[in-house]
């Protein structure tokens, strides 16, 4: 039976260190002191996909109050293990997110822009991911961003409520003010 937990800070290091750091290149990587700094500081939440006990995904999320007393989430990482993948589980984890986070203020997510792709193979790539979540009921939000250097399309995991466009700004926009220093947002984060 699958199931999700929270993980606790000595399992979200373990992650980083064991998978992480093989499932994402570099550049769109965070250091683990951020991730490290955002849980302590009550802005982080990490899950597991675990059959039995064994992980087989996880999902990291950075997680910021709004006005309604909901959390707004944006899944900062989200993966299978490599030799889970084209198995069903990512669908499984998805569905099983969406079910834990029903009252949240809203779930984001960012997906490697196929537009900016280097190539004809990285473009594939990144159209199959945006593919398996748009199968997956995740909708695009027409939302792009550049952060830190890489293009993302925005999207949105449909809850209580579909966000508009200028919502969906508005959302991005207070979650990276709010973890990142005034200076680097001005200079890492684009919103078009």
């Amino acid at each position: 039976m699958m199931e999700i937990r929270l993980l606790d800070l000595e399992q979200i290091r373990k992650v980083y260190k064991e998978y992480m750091v093989k499932d994402f290149p570099d550049d769109e990587l965070k250091p683990l002191k951020m991730i490290e700094k955002s849980y302590e500081e009550g802005m982080y939440e990490s899950y597991g996909l675990f059959e039995e006990n064994n992980l087989c995904g996880y999902a990291y999320f950075v997680k910021i109050a709004n006005e309604n007393d909901r959390n707004d989430y944006i899944f900062d990482f989200f993966a299978v293990r490599e030799d889970l993948r084209d198995k069903g589980y990512g669908t499984c984890f998805l569905e099983l997110l969406k079910k834990r986070f029903a009252n949240a203020g809203s779930m984001l997510g960012e997906v490697e822009n196929p537009d900016s792709a280097a190539d004809e193979t990285e473009k594939k790539t990144r159209l199959r991911r945006l593919d398996f979540y748009l199968r997956n009921g995740i909708v695009d939000t027409e939302v792009e961003v550049t952060l830190f250097g890489v293009d993302y399309k925005v999207l949105e995991v449909p809850l209580v409520t579909r966000h508009s466009v200028e919502e969906v700004k508005r959302i991005y926009r207070r979650i990276y003010r709010t973890i990142l220093p005034a200076q680097m947002y001005e200079k890492r984060v684009e919103i078009k």
